[in-house]
């Protein structure tokens, strides 16, 4: 797959001071720039990554994001039941049925965008979090015998405050 193809959305994050640019088609996937251009650029190195490990892996790539015009109408089909209660609410709220759905969408799709971004914004921190905690607990200096790449496996044994360091 071509990764010229993959969108690139590039916005300023106070926390970072800087850019961050994500490619919505691969989850997980931002790159860090001080410009616009250089958060573009490590982006696309980091998309070059990712496609090689799913290729690697056997993975199937995500299809890259269209424009695609939208009419704006669609035919909805509901329960009996479900269409009377819509009915009776627009009714009440004395506008169309049209509208009053549409209220409804639009209500539930701010409701999912608002709750997404706060799991993103938890998991960002939970992220910054850990590696703050690995960063203390395994700094890189000369007296330090671990690197980065050579971090020590922990594993539980008898209890909960009983670790094991394997190396």
């Amino acid at each position: 797959m071509n990764k010229e193809l993959y969108s690139i959305r590039v916005n300023w994050s106070d926390e970072d001071g800087g850019f961050i640019a994500t490619v919505p088609e691969f989850s997980g996937l931002s790159a860090f720039g001080e410009t616009r251009q250089e958060a573009i650029k490590e982006a696309q190195v980091a998309l070059e990554g990712f496609i090689e490990v799913f290729e690697e892996d056997g993975k199937k790539l995500p299809e890259p994001e269209k424009i695609v015009e939208y009419s704006g109408q669609t035919r909805l089909r509901m329960p009996k039941s479900l269409h009377k209660k819509v009915a009776q609410s627009a009714e009440r709220e004395g506008v169309s049925m049209n509208q009053y759905l549409n209220y409804l969408l639009s209500e539930r799709e701010s409701a999912r965008e608002a709750m997404l971004t706060a799991i993103k914004e938890i998991a960002d921190i939970f992220y910054k979090k850990t590696v703050r905690i690995q960063t203390a607990a395994f700094p890189t200096t000369q007296e330090n015998k671990y690197s980065n790449s050579e971090t020590p496996d922990f594993t539980q044994s008898s209890g909960p405050t009983d670790f094991k360091l394997k190396y």
